[in-house]
């Protein structure tokens, strides 16, 4: 079995001036609701049997300069039963070059010793964090849990970030989407995103790559304009 790990890479999509729709399948980044986990399940080894370091994200065309926001992002990560990979996603995101964050850690009714991997991870950070646990597994996917981490993101914060427990962000990628967002004035940001096979070390590209390749990379725009925006990976977790 294939052994790969989403890794949302540096700023490589588009930014929107008009958000999803509430109908829309998923969380877009702005506060519109979401239904149904369509996205494939990811698999990793513990971070103590990596064969190789977690992938570097390649670099993307960089926003043009502005200088570093102290905007605050609320980084909701919501996971299930994903006990040996949730620290790599905390240090990921603990990590950022983007430091003004705050993370609300969803435990959607895990099974496993999850909270006793978030707590540790976290515990060395002098920034102030939540963990929310949900008594059972919610149905419906990740949209209900990711709901309820934006529901419990503090008030002063200016934008909301996604990520999966068995995932990792780019060091830079909340930098480079809150510039995007900040320069177009965007209610919603796309990050790119790329697989990485732990087994054989390849770089797999994103399952949506066509409909992205169609989209502007460094300008506003609109779902009327570009619908096919729709046909994205409806994930949260690239989106601010």
């Amino acid at each position: 079995m294939m052994r790969s790990l989403a890794v949302c890479a540096a700023l490589a999509a588009a930014t929107s001036t008009e958000g999803l729709p509430a109908a829309a399948p998923r969380i877009t980044g702005a506060p519109a609701k979401s239904a149904v986990d369509t996205a494939p399940k990811k698999l990793r080894t513990p971070p103590s049997q990596h064969p190789d370091p977690v992938p570097t994200a390649p670099q993307s065309p960089p926003v043009e300069t502005q200088p570093l926001t102290d905007d605050e992002v609320c980084v909701v990560i919501t996971g299930y039963d994903t006990a040996d990979t949730v620290a790599d996603a905390v240090a990921s995101v603990l990590e950022q070059t983007h430091e003004h964050l705050h993370i609300v850690f969803v435990d959607d009714g895990s099974r496993d010793a999850k909270k006793c991997a978030v707590e540790p991870a976290l515990a060395g950070d002098p920034r102030d964090h939540s963990i929310v646990a949900l008594p059972a597994n919610t149905p419906g996917g990740v949209g209900t849990a990711a709901n309820r981490g934006m529901d419990a993101c503090p008030a002063t914060a200016e934008y909301v970030a996604f990520l999966n427990a068995d995932d990792v962000m780019a060091r830079t990628a909340l930098e480079l989407l809150v510039a995007a967002a900040r320069k177009h004035g965007a209610a919603v940001v796309l990050g790119d995103w790329f697989k990485f096979d732990q087994a054989t070390g390849r770089q797999l590209p994103p399952y949506d790559a066509a409909v992205m390749h169609t989209l502007p990379t460094d300008a506003a725009f609109t779902v009327k304009n570009h619908p096919q925006v729709l046909r994205a990976s409806p994930v949260p977790w690239r989106k601010l």
